[in-house]
């Protein structure tokens, strides 16, 4: 297919093919003369923090209820725009979770309480699987995956950070022996994907997920032992 729209784009005046996929687009990208030569790839990563906050307070603030506008704590937001790490999707996802959970129980305000609760209920309830599913498909059959849980089991919202030293251990205590550059090959990957960041930390290198909403989530569906 790729083939056949390289040589009708060449071949053709005022036409052209706008690609839009996840991780996996760009690697086929690299990976393959035929798409390479025709595509120019550009990153749609998360939104800065004068965005995420116009995302979040204009839609909440529009919404009217018996009792007239709808009344938001700051803290929600901040909580919002740190949890999701200002992914425009996961942004969306949360306020359309918080509006229902208001409609419910016909409140005026929004608080910190409730932004607690909708996340609470979207990390441990199957019914809110989807947005996570995802992130977690493009490498659920691949090393990274293992990574992933690992980080995510091993890291907390006081400590997001997880070392190389630590990682090899929890792969040995599953039985799997495991080379630290192979964990940075594959962290490589996951930067690259926009999930993971990294850093120094005295002689070893630290990883952590980059949105801590996508971090609770796999501590609590894909635990280590049963991504293996």
């Amino acid at each position: 297919m790729f083939s056949f729209l390289s040589n009708t784009i060449q071949g053709r005046e005022q036409l052209t093919f706008i690609f839009t996929g996840t991780f996996a687009l760009l690697d086929m990208m690299r990976n393959r003369e035929d798409i390479s030569k025709i595509c120019m790839p550009i990153r749609i990563s998360y939104l800065d923090e004068k965005s995420a906050q116009q995302l979040v307070v204009e839609p909440i603030l529009s919404n009217v209820t018996e009792k007239g506008k709808l009344q938001l704590d700051e803290r929600v937001v901040e909580k919002i725009i740190y949890v999701t790490n200002s992914h425009p999707f996961l942004i969306q996802y949360l306020c359309i979770s918080l509006i229902n959970r208001i409609n419910q129980n016909g409140s005026s305000s929004i608080n910190i309480y409730d932004i607690n609760e909708v996340i609470r209920e979207i990390i441990s309830q199957r019914i809110h699987d989807m947005p996570f599913i995802v992130f977690w498909n493009e490498f659920a059959n691949y090393p990274e995956a293992k990574l992933l849980s690992i980080i995510a089991g091993h890291s907390s919202d006081n400590d997001p950070n997880v070392d190389l030293n630590t990682i090899i251990a929890a792969f040995k205590d599953n039985n799997e022996e495991i080379k630290p550059e192979m964990i940075i090959q594959f962290g490589a990957v996951l930067e690259d994907a926009d999930l993971l960041s990294k850093s120094v930390s005295g002689s070893t290198w630290e990883y952590a997920i980059k949105i801590p909403l996508y971090r609770m989530w796999l501590k609590i569906n894909k635990p280590i032992k049963l991504v293996i």
